[in-house]
């Protein structure tokens, strides 16, 4: 059996406090555990171990994303718009879950909100203009007071004042702009990636919010020939 760091370990017996699973902190010869209902360590040699164990599980993945203030990279904006368009009362802690498997610090979560609810009044028709008003004053979703601000100026920043990171805030301010600052799919995305920095993460988000409103094909929509050049394309259609 291949044992990580990290893995957890389901035992045939359980500890006294009642658990029967427990975290591997250190391999090699020997292997330190601890047991994830009461936190006791032991150290036990890996030939002790082995037999006594069930099976080994990964770390839960609901417990994966990483809640430091430097784990809040785009990753999940950049995959939520399948959970943003659901028909389904538990929609937004749906997105919370699913965003959470990779990055569960509250920036995060609360951005990946935002862009769902912006999703919502793009798709009932307002102009991008309108949809980041109607979010801000609606509040559908609590925006921290930092963050207030400067959803209300981007706007009307100048190009080069847009942010263009890969902190999630960033991207999904870059998209924004970029929407606003257009009339078509191909001019929004343009903008997107010529903004440089992250400059692929801020085209996805803005390519999916952009195709929402333009859809596909006609003078405005996305382009049969950016289309077409996907590889798959006819499966892709078929999904």
């Amino acid at each position: 059996m291949e044992i990580q760091v990290g893995d957890i370990l389901v035992m045939k017996k359980p500890h006294p406090c009642g658990v029967a699973r427990w975290l591997v902190l250190r391999t090699g010869a020997d292997l330190r555990l601890r047991c994830t209902g009461c936190g006791h360590e032991v150290m036990k040699p890996r030939f002790q171990i082995l037999p006594r164990a069930r099976h080994r599980s990964g770390t839960p993945a609901d417990i994966c994303g990483g809640g430091d203030i430097l784990d809040n990279g785009a990753g999940a904006l950049m995959r939520m718009l399948p959970y943003a368009l659901l028909n389904s009362p538990d929609r937004l802690e749906i997105v919370d879950a699913a965003g959470s498997l990779t990055h569960s610090h509250q920036i995060s979560i609360v951005i990946c909100r935002l862009y769902s609810c912006y999703v919502d009044e793009l798709l009932q028709g307002h102009k991008p203009a309108e949809a980041l008003e109607t979010l801000i004053e609606n509040h559908f979703v609590e925006i921290p007071d930092y963050y207030l601000p400067k959803l209300q100026l981007m706007p009307h920043l100048s190009r080069v004042s847009v942010p263009n990171s890969g902190f999630v805030s960033d991207v999904f301010m870059a998209s924004l702009w970029c929407l606003i600052n257009s009339d078509n799919y191909v001019d929004a995305v343009l903008k997107a990636v010529n903004l440089g920095g992250d400059a692929d993460t801020i085209g996805a988000v803005t390519g999916g919010l952009a195709g929402i409103i333009y859809g596909q094909d006609g003078d405005n929509g996305i382009p049969v020939c950016w289309s077409h050049a996907l590889s798959r394309i006819d499966y892709i259609e078929e999904l």
